[in-house]
């Protein structure tokens, strides 16, 4: 709905509370509404059930003494003078009752009436009031209301199958409701305000963290990567955020200096070559040469090219491996048969470094691709025959392990000190960098090597310990063939 989240947070919080408030008046409201109703019902009710119960069949007169009905005596001693009935068509009420429901006034006055059972009015307390009947009672005879009016009366069964009706006035009730009503709106009002008030500070206080990320990560530039969020402002739940997002900005900084470093290595490594190959160009173009001067000037061009061909293959790969781009052709092959090759591939440098080369192979059947695999254990061989110390050993160990292939190649070279394993498989890395300059060596093998096994779902390792020797350990998924 919103694209802010302050105002998404507010939208909320503010309709929250107004159903919180809202129904918190209308049930205030309606619980006041219900608990006058039932004390004027309760009262209509005491009132119907006196007047039905006081009230009498006679003889047509206007007044008579009701016949004694035992000895009755005043506080004095004195018998009190017997109580007068009010008479119409047959119908007599006491005249105490009759005045009082007839000198009633104001709002909360109450008012009777009496019908026969043919629906004649007989006796009420203002004639005037015009009151409709009731119409026929439910058997057995119970207490009926109704609102008729401003008025709510109750009526009920009377003697001689009348039915006598007590109404009264709700005019009071509804004006104390209306006061109510005005009074919970103007609190609910007053409530929302402040609600509101605070949901704004809530949400600033909520979103200041966030703010703090925001601005962190605007001050982040490919010039300005060491940046960080402050932890100390992200105590709550978004300071996991904020250490992802850390974690995320130091990888970011540590893949931009690899790039960095990967192309300054990459020109310097081109630079030699291509130096060579155009110097030499510029001299032997400068003035007429003859067949024999212009037959080496190719032939130095040729070995700068030939130089540059492995480079510029190695970067390729690494570039389609980085943008996961790196086609395999996978087949279902026997890894041991492919270090079988290897070995005599490479028996001709062995023998050259006075190196030993010993195999203990087991069949292994893999689903890879046999170029790029061979790719990786001649890499690794060579490795391992070039840092090797003369009358040194090779071995290179292939056997199934679970659902894993296993390559070990092992020297008995000079080693790996351990503060440079982990730097092993970046590119144009080099342990010795003297040593390997001589070898002819890029600093590109290993990365070329991991990102050929990653491309393969598997993982490449490296134990080793100076003067003593490394040992590289590849797991590729073997690939199990059906028998037919």
């Amino acid at each position: 709905m919103f694209r802010s989240i302050r105002w998404s947070l507010l939208f909320w919080h503010s309709l929250i509370l107004l159903f919180v408030t809202s129904g918190f008046a209308v049930a205030m409201y309606y619980q006041q509404a219900h608990d006058r109703q039932m004390r004027l019902d309760a009262e209509l009710d005491g009132a119907v059930r006196e007047l039905a119960a006081r009230a009498r069949a006679g003889p047509d007169a206007r007044s008579m003494p009701r016949p004694p009905s035992g000895p009755r005596h005043n506080s004095n001693g004195d018998s009190p003078a017997p109580e007068k009935f009010t008479f119409s068509d047959g119908i007599g009420l006491p005249e105490g009752v009759f005045r009082r429901f007839a000198a009633g006034e104001g709002a909360e006055a109450r008012y009777f009436a009496i019908w026969r059972q043919d629906g004649v009015l007989v006796l009420a307390s203002d004639p005037g009031l015009n009151i409709p009947f009731p119409g026929r009672l439910p058997n057995p005879p119970r207490v009926q209301y109704r609102d008729r009016g401003m008025a709510r009366e109750a009526f009920l069964h009377g003697p001689a199958g009348s039915q006598v009706l007590v109404g009264a006035s709700t005019i009071v009730d509804r004006q104390a409701l209306q006061q109510l009503l005005v009074f919970l709106l103007a609190i609910s009002a007053v409530v929302l305000c402040i609600g509101l008030l605070a949901g704004w500070l809530l949400a600033s206080q909520i979103l200041r963290p966030i703010s703090s990320i925001q601005h962190a990560a605007e001050g982040i530039s490919e010039t300005n990567l060491a940046r960080r969020i402050d932890l100390a402002q992200t105590h709550s739940e978004l300071g996991g955020l904020a250490r992802v997002l850390n974690s995320t900005f130091a990888r970011l900084q540590a893949a931009f200096e690899r790039q960095l470093r990967f192309a300054a290595d990459a020109s310097h490594e081109l630079r030699t070559p291509l130096s060579v190959i155009h110097t030499k160009a510029e001299v032997t173009l400068s003035k007429p040469r003859s067949t024999a001067e212009y037959v080496d000037a190719l032939e130095t061009c040729l070995r700068s090219a030939k130089r540059m061909r492995p480079l510029v293959d190695s970067l390729l790969l690494l570039a389609r491996a980085d943008a996961g781009r790196l086609e395999l052709k996978l087949e279902n092959i026997d890894l041991s048969h492919m270090a079988v090759d290897c070995a005599a591939m490479l028996k001709p440098l062995a023998d050259d470094r006075g190196v030993t080369m010993q195999l203990d192979l087991q069949p292994t059947i893999a689903s890879v691709d046999p170029f790029r695999v061979t790719q990786v254990l001649a890499n690794l061989l060579t490795n391992a025959i070039l840092y090797n110390r003369r009358g040194g050993t090779v071995t290179a160990t292939i056997r199934p392990e679970g659902q894993d292939a296993v390559i070990v190649v092992t020297d008995t070279g000079v080693g790996i000190a351990g503060d440079r394993l982990e730097k092993i498989f970046d590119r144009f890395y080099r342990v010795e960098e003297s040593r390997s300059r001589e070898l002819g060596g890029a600093g590109l093998g290993l990365a070329i090597c991991q990102s050929i096994i990653t491309a393969h779902s598997g993982t490449i390792t490296v134990n080793s310990e100076p003067n003593r020797g490394s040992t590289f350990t590849v797991r590729l998924p073997v690939m199990r063939v059906n028998q037919s």
